[in-house]
């Protein structure tokens, strides 16, 4: 959620000044409002908690008591921020100063830009931030990902028009269902060579979390090319989440334009699939072997077709699927080895060489190679169609 400091960090609101309650700008906005003539019982039914307030304080500009009053009504209400347009009044009393800083929310002064305006940026910035905004920009980018640089940068800016003008990282990290005990944050921090340089500092770079599917989308940008690692984007990562919880991350590295964006979420997605398929922590997009290409073709009707097709064929043998499916999927994870198959399985040797033979019969393979490879491409689909 959007904070007065990150609204503050808009070039609209660059010329703000800060007049008191300086530890509320961490504070959350929600909404956004224009206070102009509301008093007593009308405030607190106008104003909700986390709204950041614009005002002249028109109604009361012949009168300051009636003003104060107004302000401390509006601390009442929990607010995020009070922004007063400096046109009948340019200083505050000692005494809302006080209360600012006590109740922790801030009071600003802005002058030379139209309320309107003001309020018009206010509100796009709370709905850039709107996870529902942002996850309807991920889509839409994901949508056009052929489409023209421009046009892709252009997106890009509506998720986020801070965004710098180079993409360093893309990442998708999701929570480990396999290992929620207490992690150490040791190893994604430890620089690689012990450089002090080699540090991360988030505030040097440009970046937005966005909730998406079942997991967390992470898009870095800076201002000028940043060469990142495997190493420094997880340790970028690390400053983002809990250490307390064990996450998959999913990783593709840039370090190109703005409109390398689809790209890179895309990556970043297959990469983190691949990681839960592998039970992997961390795995950069180029690691991923196979599914370079698998997580592509998984969404075309021929790849369905095919992986459904030999589906059914093992539903047909009128022996129990689950058993064919898991002496397979046993088969293939080690490397082929009736030994190693019939090992883990606890079951004799022969028994799983029938029913790799009934298989191969299903599918109507002739030779070991040509069932090895089908076997391998079927297992990774059917563990790709769970996660996809």
């Amino acid at each position: 959620m959007i904070t007065v400091n990150d609204i503050l960090s808009r070039p609209l609101f660059k010329n703000f000044a800060l007049v008191s309650g300086e530890r509320g700008l961490c504070n959350h906005v929600q909404s956004a409002g224009f206070f102009e003539w509301e008093t007593g019982p009308a405030i607190m039914q106008s104003f909700p908690k986390g709204e950041f307030v614009i005002t002249t304080l028109s109604a009361a500009k012949d009168d300051p008591s009636a003003a104060e009053e107004a302000l401390a009504s509006l601390f009442q209400c929990k607010i995020a921020a009070i922004a007063i347009k400096n046109v009948y009044f340019r200083q505050l009393p000692d005494s809302i100063c006080t209360l600012s800083n006590k109740s922790n929310i801030p009071i600003l002064f802005f002058d030379s830009l139209y309320v309107d305006d003001v309020l018009f940026d206010l509100k796009t910035a709370i709905l850039e931030n709107d996870p529902q905004y942002q996850r309807k920009m991920i889509d839409k980018l994901l949508a056009n990902s052929s489409g023209t640089p421009d046009a892709l940068r252009e997106l890009a800016l509506q998720l986020n028009p801070a965004f710098e003008p180079y993409l360093i990282f893309s990442a998708f990290v999701s929570e480990d269902p396999g290992n929620q005990q207490e992690q150490s944050s040791e190893e994604p921090l430890k620089p690689t060579d012990g450089r002090s340089s080699h540090r991360i500092h988030l505030e040097d770079y440009q970046y937005t979390l966005v909730p998406y599917k079942n997991g967390m989308l992470c898009i870095c940008t800076a201002r000028g090319p940043v060469a990142f690692t495997k190493t420094q984007a997880r340790r970028f990562l690390a400053l983002c989440f809990q250490s307390a919880v064990s996450y998959q991350m999913g990783i593709s590295l840039q370090n190109g334009g703005l409109e390398t964006i689809s790209q890179a979420i895309q990556e970043a997605i297959y990469a983190n699939i691949s990681c839960r398929i592998n039970q992997e922590a961390c795995l950069e997009f180029r690691e991923t072997g196979v599914d370079r290409l698998l997580c592509y073709a998984a969404g075309s009707t021929w790849s369905h077709r095919y992986y459904t097709d030999l589906s059914e064929r093992l539903v047909s043998s009128g022996d129990a699927p689950d058993l064919l499916l898991n002496t397979l999927i046993t088969y293939v994870k080690y490397g082929g080895s009736i030994v190693l198959t019939s090992k883990h399985m606890y079951q004799h040797s022969n028994t799983i060489r029938y029913r790799i033979s009934k298989i191969q019969s299903l599918w109507g393979t002739r030779h070991n190679l040509d069932f090895d490879a089908q076997a391998q491409l079927f297992v990774r689909l059917h563990f790709l169609y769970q996660l996809i």
